[in-house]
Order: structure tokens, then C-alpha cells, then sequence
């Protein structure tokens, strides 16, 4: 699988780091690239920033495997502007959070559904 989280570059120099590790921790389960600008149309589209729309890390779980279960295997965060034509909207926090706190909770998030789906062990 490999999945794109399409947001602006990380302002705080400590992001770097949380990045780099989710990255590792990710690593094994699909393929994680963070950018700017979306370079996959066929991509599965998901906004991270819908305020009505909350979902429990099961949920996140759920959907990523119903996603790849359907045959996608590009799946396209945004977390900044909505793009045209998402397929899928949700929501982090019903806080204000800065871009760089966003991507760190989404990159969470997502480490978590694969364990899920994994039947492992999220806690060490």
C-alpha cells in the first residue's frame, strides 16, 4: 500500500524527528511519503479536517482495510485545503491544532489502524 499525506512543510524542527520515527514504525505495513503537492490522481482521496465527522481508531482501521480490500492501494491524505472530489472526510480533534500537530496525530492515527488490522499490540 502506499500512502501519501499531502500537507505543508513541518515548521518545528522536533516534527522532523516524530516524522522520521512514525516512518520507521510504518515502514513495515505500506509505503509513506509526505509532500506537498499530491503526485497521484488515482489515489483514494481522504481530508483530515472535516469538523463534523469524528471516527474512533477502530474506525480509521476499518476503512483503510475496506479501502485495500476495494483494490486501492494509493491512498492520498490532505490536511491543509480540501481538494475537489474527496472520497472520504473526517476528523482528528475538535481542537484547533497547528498543521504540524495534525500531521503527527494523522501519522499516529494511521500507525495505530495498521496494528489494529494486524491483531497487534498498539502499546509496547
Amino acid at each position: 500500500m502506499n500512502i501519501q499525506i499531502i500537507t505543508k512543510r513541518p515548521e518545528e524542527k522536533n516534527m522532523s524527528e516524530v516524522t522520521k520515527e512514525y516512518k520507521k514504525r510504518l515502514s513495515g505495513y505500506c509505503n509513506l511519503k509526505i509532500v506537498e503537492k499530491a503526485d497521484s490522481q488515482k489515489a483514494y482521496k481522504i481530508f483530515v479536517n472535516a469538523k463534523n465527522k469524528y471516527i474512533t481508531s477502530e474506525d480509521l482501521a476499518k476503512k483503510l482495510s475496506d479501502i485495500m480490500i476495494d483494490g486501492n492501494s494509493d491512498i492520498a491524505f490532505f490536511t491543509g485545503e480540501k481538494p475537489d472530489n474527496t472520497d472520504y472526510d473526517f476528523t482528528l480533534t475538535s481542537l484547533e491544532v497547528s498543521e504540524d500537530m495534525k500531521l503527527c496525530m494523522l501519522l499516529e492515527q494511521i500507525y495505530r489502524a495498521f496494528k489494529i488490522n494486524n491483531n497487534e499490540a498498539y502499546h509496547k
